[in-house]
């Protein structure tokens, strides 16, 4: 079996492609408002109940907050976008039928993708087809992977198309 760059590291070594980071607007939201009830429960008589409460609450808000910030800051959200035309892409998996195996190795060589709507899929197997495919429809990156023992490995090349093959691609989605 040949060995293929597996998409995900074919996007981070093209520089045609950027990772979109998680936003962090809600943690920041979530530490204001948490610092915001931390201030409420400063403000009322001492040794109160409702100053407990919110005291807690504030206390929970703000460390929620903060782990929403952590995570945004250090994970990437799925999604690239290409640079020239500033197109977002989404990341999708649809897993075939192990019957159609070769059948789908033959639509990625030979570039037939109006044959996709012949593909079986499934809830779960061992073939999988790993997609890029934009927001409007118009490109897509396709890899299919097989599981070896314990984890997914890319069997072909990564294949990118454009126009009408992304068109078939994205109906395969939406099944």
């Amino acid at each position: 079996m040949e060995d293929f760059t597996p998409i995900n590291e074919y996007l981070k070594a093209n520089p045609s492609y950027e990772p979109r980071k998680k936003s962090p607007i809600g943690g920041i939201c979530l530490v204001a408002g948490g610092i915001a009830l931390l201030v409420l429960s400063v403000e009322m008589p001492l040794r109160d109940t409702p100053q407990m409460v919110l005291f807690s609450l504030g206390c929970l808000t703000a460390i929620a907050g903060a782990i929403a910030l952590f995570v945004a800051a250090f994970s990437d959200s799925g999604r690239y976008r290409f640079k020239p035309t500033g197109v977002l892409l989404r990341r999708y998996e649809r897993y075939i039928n192990n019957a159609d195996r070769m059948l789908c190795h033959e639509i990625l060589r030979k570039g037939s993708f109006e044959q996709l709507k012949s593909l079986r899929t499934e809830n779960s197997t061992g073939i999988r087809l790993r997609i890029y495919l934009s927001d409007d429809h118009t490109s897509a990156l396709v890899q299919l992977e097989e599981c070896s023992p314990y984890q997914f490995a890319a069997t072909t090349p990564v294949v990118s198309v454009d126009g009408d093959d992304a068109r078939h691609i994205a109906a395969l989605i939406g099944r």
